[in-house]
């Protein structure tokens, strides 16, 4: 499943939580990665005031 802005966090969570997964980077990369939980709140500094920004967090 390749991964965009259109893909939703619960499709991402329903489809690999729990599993290790391999992930193609941009730049060339491959990360094995486990995957634990989805996140749908991030902010930088996880202050309550900043904004949520959208990202992948590795």
């Amino acid at each position: 499943m390749k991964i965009t802005t259109q893909i939703s966090l619960d499709d991402v969570l329903d489809n690999f939580e729990r599993s290790w997964i391999i992930v193609r980077m941009k730049d060339g990369r491959i990360l094995n990665l486990y995957i634990v939980d989805v996140d749908d709140e991030f902010q930088k500094n996880d202050e309550e005031d900043e904004p949520e920004l959208k990202a992948i967090v590795l």
